[in-house]
């Protein structure tokens, strides 16, 4: 299977109610510091809008490093040494992308901010598709068949 083939289905495959319960949750409480910034820019007289989107780079650099910790130490990866490539390459371009944020002093903070935080979502669903903590199939599938014989062994 090709890399770019197993990335897609890494894509389709998880999209379990299960799932995206724990997208929202763990997205959400990511969001929680953007949150409290928003607030206080709010608060503030100053125009310092870009605190925001700062808070937003915070948030995708540590999602990012850890989807992709996550996704290099997967055992079910077909095309192991492509992914670990990739991951650093898109590490960099993350860290990049977070030190533009944080020169921008402006609105267009925003612009890699939001680039950053679609990046990190990406990243984390490539890592947690096969994640079998968080996927209502994965128990079913497992529990299936175990009942034949169930028991058996049991004294009458």
């Amino acid at each position: 299977m090709s890399l770019l083939n197993e990335i897609l289905d890494r894509f389709k495959k998880p999209w379990t109610s299960s799932f995206v319960a724990y997208l929202i949750i763990v997205m959400m409480s990511g969001f929680v510091g953007v949150f409290f910034t928003m607030k206080e820019v709010y608060d503030s007289c100053e125009s310092d809008s870009y605190k925001v989107a700062e808070g937003l780079a915070t948030f995708f650099i540590s999602v990012i490093a850890t989807s992709f910790i996550d996704l290099n130490i997967s055992p079910k990866l077909q095309n192991k040494k492509s992914i670990m490539m990739w991951s650093f390459i898109l590490y960099a371009l993350a860290v990049f992308l977070m030190w533009w944020t944080y020169e921008c002093k402006s609105f267009w903070a925003f612009v890699p901010a939001i680039l950053g935080t679609f990046f990190s979502v990406s990243s984390w669903i490539l890592a947690n598709a096969d994640n079998e903590n968080i996927i209502n199939e994965t128990f079913f599938d497992d529990m299936r068949g175990r009942d034949v014989g169930h028991g058996n062994s049991w004294s009458q």
